[in-house]
């Protein structure tokens, strides 16, 4: 069945709905999994990305009002230390920039970003509404996370900063919890994924 793209985001937004409610996580975890008690998490974080706020013919606004109120009846339920929001904000037109930073200040947790390939703007400027560069790192509750650029300013993919990531993961390799988060893979595991074999190595 073929799947065009806005379809694709409303059956992910929906989806969300159904990862993020408690226990219903199970049904798409491997058997025997069960979620561990609320008091044994040490660390717990939502990751959402490709919110496009602003494309053409989408219901990008009612998509954004939902995505954070699903957050933040999840950061009431079980809890959310913070939420990840990696890439693509925007939808190529810097004017929204304004725009989106207003909805996900909705949140009633922390959040960080990441610059995606339709974020097109400087990094510059990035930083001036974001209050981070494109390439970052940050710290919580013993776990840390390395945030790489994956596209330069007018959009285009390109492999993150190498000796920024060089520097930071020998910096951080006796963490015991790294995450590193980019928003374009630096593998070809998608059409949308590009080799950074230096990066990976």
């Amino acid at each position: 069945m073929s799947v065009n793209r806005r379809r694709f985001l409303e059956l992910s937004f929906k989806t969300a709905v159904l990862i993020g409610a408690g226990n219903t996580l199970q049904t798409f975890a491997a058997s025997g999994f069960s979620l561990p008690k609320k008091d044994r998490v040490k660390l717990r974080f939502a990751l959402a990305s490709d919110g496009h706020f602003g494309q053409p013919e989408t219901k990008y606004e009612q998509m954004h009002d939902e995505m954070v109120a699903w957050l933040n009846a999840e950061q009431k339920n079980r809890g959310l230390d913070f939420a990840m929001i990696n890439g693509d904000l925007y939808y190529d037109n810097k004017e929204m920039l304004p725009l989106v930073k207003k909805q996900w200040h909705k949140l009633s947790m922390p959040y960080h970003v990441s610059h995606g390939n339709h974020d097109k703007c400087s990094e510059q400027e990035w930083e001036q509404t974001w209050g981070e560069k494109w390439h970052y790192s940050f710290e919580k509750n013993g776990a840390t996370f390395l945030v790489l650029n994956t596209a330069n300013e007018a959009g285009k993919y390109i492999c993150p900063d190498l000796d920024w990531s060089k520097k930071a993961l020998e910096k951080f390799q006796s963490k015991q919890h790294l995450f590193v988060i980019m928003h374009i893979t630096p593998f070809t595991w998608t059409k949308n994924g590009i080799p950074c074999p230096e990066l990976t190595d």
